[in-house]
């Protein structure tokens, strides 16, 4: 008897362990990473599938074992070279290895940041340095909005106008990253000055979905405001909606 004819179990034969993983190979989506490899995880995969099944497994329980073994070879792959399921460079594998896993964690990134605000900080005009001083001085875009005595809105939109321009000067010519970062200074503020959750959530809710929007109006009504303008707002929306569907009733019915 050939190698290839050697039965392993449940009536299949080495010949029917290479073939199915061959068409595990075929069916993974990814088609990357090195061909003997690919094909070791699938053979695998399919022996084990054997070994470890208490009834004779169908030839596709066999293909998709192969096939899953190939995916999940190529992800461990990536994810210990540190490759995104985007096929880009995930950032914290190289924070960890290059700075946090080395003998000592480097300084470049902290040294890079330094001389980067002290030559950009002079080049951005009055309203963006008074907006982003205003920011890391008071804590929250709420207390930093007040303290310029502007509204809400319109104090996010300086500090993220500000954000662009810093970013533009960084680059130094070239095309600007998008700003990539989400700012959750108000949520940590708010997270430490205060230890009950539904709290939390609450005036977490409250800054960010109220802050800059007038009282009386129907958006502010649907954010949770239940003062007694919104309110009005409120019934005077409905009563007009009302009335619509009324005339539109009255209308089929003629």
């Amino acid at each position: 008897m050939t190698a290839a004819g050697m039965h392993v179990a449940h009536g299949y034969t080495m010949a029917d362990v290479a073939r199915h993983a061959r068409i595990g190979m075929t069916m993974a989506a990814s088609r990357a990473g090195n061909a003997d490899d690919r094909y070791q995880a699938a053979w695998d995969a399919v022996v084990m599938t054997l070994a470890e099944a208490d009834e004779p497994p169908s030839r596709r329980d066999l293909s998709v074992a192969a096939s899953n073994a190939v995916e999940a070879q190529w992800h461990d792959y990536r994810h210990h070279h540190g490759i995104n399921s985007r096929g880009a460079a995930a950032p914290r594998h190289a924070v960890y290895w290059l700075d946090l896993g080395g003998p000592t964690p480097s300084p470049e990134h902290r040294i890079v940041e330094r001389e980067a605000l002290a030559r950009i900080w002079p080049e951005l005009n009055d309203r963006d340095r008074a907006a982003l001083t205003a920011l890391a001085t008071m804590g929250t875009y709420a207390a930093a909005a007040a303290a310029m005595g502007l509204d809400y809105r319109t104090f996010t939109e300086r500090v993220r106008r500000a954000r662009t321009r810093y970013l533009a000067l960084w680059h130094e010519g070239e095309t600007p990253s998008r700003l990539w970062r989400v700012d959750r200074r108000e949520r940590t503020t708010d997270r430490w000055a205060s230890k009950n959750r539904s709290d939390l959530l609450r005036r977490g809710a409250a800054i960010s979905r109220r802050e800059g929007r007038p009282h009386g109006t129907w958006t502010r009504y649907c954010s949770g405001c239940r003062c007694a303008g919104c309110k009005a707002e409120a019934r005077r929306v409905n009563a007009a909606a009302y009335a619509r569907r009324r005339a539109a009733a009255a209308g089929d019915a003629a």
